[in-house]
């Protein structure tokens, strides 16, 4: 079995089968609150997941699938719908500029 040892003393143990290499936590600034954690395979995974789960404020859709919600959104701010993509972004970049991403190679249990 493997772990992960965070700087806060945080210790996340692996149960899985993979052959992961990394922990990656997402905490926030002041320490106050882990929003997610995980394992990955090698760096650069776990770089890319833990961005992937920042939190958002609002998440929509990109291309064609993302329409209604940007449409909702443009219309709730009345504004047009790329004014709404750069708003939601704005807010979602504010909000994730809170936590900070901790990743941290594994060590045996």
């Amino acid at each position: 079995m493997k772990k992960s040892v965070f700087s806060n003393g945080v210790e996340d143990l692996y149960k899985g089968k993979r052959d992961v290499q990394f922990g990656w936590m997402i905490v926030k600034l002041d320490g106050s609150e882990i929003y997610a954690m995980g394992h990955s395979l090698d760096r650069q995974k776990a770089e890319k997941t833990a961005r992937g789960n920042l939190p958002k404020v609002h998440a929509y859709y990109k291309g064609r699938n993302g329409a209604f919600e940007r449409a909702y959104l443009a219309k709730q701010w009345g504004c047009t719908n790329q004014q709404a993509v750069a708003k939601a972004d704005q807010l979602n970049a504010e909000k994730q500029a809170e936590y900070k991403i901790e990743i941290v190679e594994l060590v045996d249990a």
